[in-house]
């Protein structure tokens, strides 16, 4: 299993007032360099999947939205239940989502170490 990543279909990933932000994804990481193509948006988020061991799915479809400071979102998504051998994923072990605010212009990274929710509530931006 060491050389399959998970198969992650992120096209669920949803913002409240959600508008795509067009940016890019890696294949077979979690690379978050497309985070910064989202120029027009204050605040863009992804999301990524990993299992027991570690192993990472790409980087989910990328969304923007403009926020103002202090304000809360909630980022929901469909779990991944496969890796990109076919085979099925029975070790999901969490998600990590990765935020880039073009007002300081740093990624955050929080890691949800629960593979049972479809969800995450992000407070006071």
């Amino acid at each position: 299993m060491a050389t399959s990543s998970i198969r992650y279909a992120f096209s669920a990933l949803s913002l409240v007032l959600l508008t795509s932000c067009g940016g890019t994804t890696s294949s077979g990481g979690s690379n978050t360099q497309g985070l910064f193509d989202c120029q027009n948006y204050t605040y863009c988020f992804g999301v990524v999947a990993y299992n027991n061991t570690g192993v990472k799915s790409e980087i989910s479809n990328l969304v923007g939205k403009n926020l103002s400071a202090g304000s809360s979102v909630t980022l929901r998504w469909s779990p991944p239940t496969e890796y990109t051998d076919d085979s099925p994923l029975s070790d999901l072990a969490g998600y990590i989502i990765y935020y880039y605010s073009s007002s300081d212009g740093l990624v955050t990274q929080i890691d949800v170490g629960n593979a049972g929710i479809d969800s995450y509530r992000i407070d006071a931006l």
